[in-house]
């Protein structure tokens, strides 16, 4: 993997699509709120989501297997992953939270590489 996050777009939420559509929430699942908690999880798993679907040195099954490590790391369910993605699609108060959140994990990586 490239070592930097700063060169992800602001788009960086909907390239999280291409492994949440894998995993669909079971029809009539009730929605649960996410919480502040989840919502940083989540943006940094789409951050890693959208810097390896964009490495062109990886396969797909490195790919697979960096995304999965990372949701495990992140202590974020496939499923869990793939409700708030959709819910994002939607929910323009959420899409707003994820892209605080995103933004946060990249000044971190940038302060940090300083």
């Amino acid at each position: 993997m490239k070592p930097t996050l700063i060169a992800i777009s602001g788009s960086l939420l909907l390239a999280s699509g291409a492994q949440a559509q894998e995993v669909r929430p079971a029809q009539g699942q009730a929605k649960r709120p996410v919480s502040d908690d989840e919502v940083g999880r989540f943006a940094l798993v789409a951050l890693v989501v959208n810097q390896v679907m964009n490495d062109k040195a990886l396969d797909q099954g490195q790919r697979n297997t960096a995304i999965s490590q990372s949701l495990r790391r992140n202590r974020l369910a496939p499923q869990r992953f793939s409700e708030i993605e959709h819910a994002s699609q939607t929910d323009t108060a959420l899409q707003q939270r994820i892209r605080a959140a995103a933004q946060s994990h990249i000044r971190a990586v940038r302060e940090h590489q300083q």
